[in-house]
């Protein structure tokens, strides 16, 4: 039940973000062939004859440039007239098929979560503020980003997200983990449950993930709610 009333709190928060079009997409494709992503341009040159490596020099152009999140190669004779041309953009524009081009998305460098710090397997308690933190520098032009929590388990080797929610991309957020967060199966190892922090940007271009901790009851908090409410242990 605990963790059926956590997948509903979360599901609540999703169901919310999709109502007001949080843009979460992953796409991060070296090459996409026939594609253009028109728009978000900061610099758009000719090539003086045709790319015959099909947008590399483009593409190598980006991946050098700080300011480059996307390319497109726009092919001679087509859209922009006899030359080929190469814009790079600042922002990522969605995407639409289109003979004329050939376009792709740089990919990002790991987001780097400071806190929960990289010691692994510590312990936080539920109804107390869990910081969390995270190096801004290679996403500085991202206004928001997507946060969320992934949960390990004996069922869940892989991990499991149960949904996320938007934050101003600050750098940091102070996170109060509900009451009903699941704690542990049982006191075997093999039946704990660890969690893990992860911050996506809302392209998912870039994606960094905190190392695993796990959670338990605050019991000082337990027994002064217990008592408030007159529950016999």
């Amino acid at each position: 039940m605990r963790k059926i009333a956590f997948i509903v709190s979360m599901l609540t928060c999703l169901t919310i973000l999709i109502i007001i079009g949080f843009p979460y997409v992953g796409e991060c494709a070296e090459y996409e062939m026939n594609t253009d992503r028109p728009g978000k341009d900061y610099h758009c040159y000719e090539f003086p004859t045709d790319d015959w490596t099909a947008g590399t020099a483009c593409k190598s152009d980006c991946e050098g440039d700080s300011r480059c999140v996307a390319w497109t190669y726009v092919k001679p004779n087509t859209t922009k007239g006899p030359h080929a041309l190469c814009c790079k953009k600042n922002e990522l524009p969605a995407k639409k098929a289109d003979t004329c081009c050939i376009s792709g998305v740089k990919r990002c460098p790991p987001i780097n979560i400071t806190s929960p710090p990289s010691t692994p397997n510590q312990t936080y308690f539920v109804n107390q503020n869990l910081p969390i933190a995270w190096n801004t520098s290679d996403i500085k032009p991202y206004g928001t980003v997507w946060l969320s929590v992934v949960q390990y388990d004996i069922q869940h080797m892989d991990g499991w997200e149960g949904g996320g929610f938007p934050v101003a991309n600050t750098g940091s957020y102070q996170w109060m983990p509900p009451a009903d967060i699941p704690t542990s199966l049982c006191d075997e190892v093999l039946c704990g449950i660890n969690y893990a922090v992860k911050v996506v940007t809302p392209d998912g271009r870039c994606v960094g993930q905190s190392v695993r901790f796990s959670f338990k009851k605050n019991k000082i908090l337990m027994e002064k709610m217990e008592k408030k409410l007159n529950i016999s242990p």
